[in-house]
């Protein structure tokens, strides 16, 4: 049986909670290039950092988060097409961050679990949702989440990689 969106919402609140002041085991493992779900180009994890750190950011503050605010504002959208344009804005990417794919991908491909898990959870209760205003409010803790894991990305980065392969700073 599905969960309630407020008991979700509650679950996504108590993992901000967790990582706000410490970086999330997932977040550090993948900026150290361990991904266990065999993520990678020829060993080179550098790609799947630099994806987890956009991807969070895409389906949290800068793509979906203003869209959906946007149209949940606007009287001419329904809530059932609000719930349908979520789905499709967030569903691909929360899966290439967190989804599991036996026996092919044995471990969240981009380690980050709980974004699937949330993003299956959150659809799954999408019958309990019956206002824009409970539909904004666990948007607004989703959103925060994806934000958090973001931050933590970009802090945790190795963007010196960046800085030392750059050819500005290689002699010729």
């Amino acid at each position: 049986m599905a969960k309630q969106w407020m008991e979700i919402k509650n679950e996504i609140e108590d993992e901000i909670d967790r990582i706000w002041f410490k970086v999330p085991e997932e977040i550090e493992m993948a900026m150290k290039g361990c991904f266990p779900s065999g993520a990678n180009v020829d060993g080179s994890a550098f790609g799947d950092m630099y994806w987890l750190t956009t991807d969070t950011n895409k389906i949290g503050r800068h793509t979906v988060e203003p869209a959906m605010y946007r149209l949940l504002s606007d009287d001419q959208v329904s809530l059932e097409e609000l719930k349908h344009f979520w789905k499709y804005l967030t569903g691909g990417t929360a899966t290439v961050l967190g989804g599991v794919s036996q026996p092919i991908c044995p471990a969240p491909w981009l380690n980050l679990g709980g974004v699937c898990r949330f993003y299956h959870e959150i659809a799954d209760a999408m019958d309990s949702i019956k206002t824009k205003d409970e539909f904004r409010e666990i948007l607004y803790s989703w959103f925060n989440y994806l934000t958090c894991l973001n931050y933590w990305a970009r802090v945790k980065f190795p963007w010196e990689i960046l800085w030392y392969n750059s050819s500005i700073y290689h002699k010729v």
